[in-house]
């Protein structure tokens, strides 16, 4: 409506600018957070068929430790465990969502 252009005054104002700078970057921290889970399911599905051994820890190929839990038998990598490593128990742990 301004002159020659089609924008309305609500779409020049910071305001309007800022708020759509912010949803684009929503869009692209979710298309990173979508990568990093791919990545981790890619890691899960190396290692998952690892665990029937007590004896070597278990590492997928970018170098991160994985872990099953004692109580709810989920796998995950390291980091999301409270307890893990004992005698004979190198890849058992308990996570911090059973713990």
């Amino acid at each position: 409506m301004f002159g020659h252009t089609n924008i309305s005054y609500e779409e020049k104002t910071p305001r309007k600018i800022n708020s759509l700078k912010k949803t684009d970057k929503g869009v692209e921290e979710i298309k990173i957070e979508l990568s990093k889970e791919d990545a981790q399911k890619q890691c899960y599905e190396e290692v998952y068929n690892r665990f029937i051994q007590q004896d070597d820890p278990i590492r997928d190929h970018p170098g991160r430790r994985w872990v099953e839990c004692e109580i709810g038998y989920e796998t995950k990598p390291n980091y999301k465990f409270l307890v893990y490593v004992g005698p004979d128990k190198v890849t058992l742990g308990k996570c911090g969502e059973c713990c």
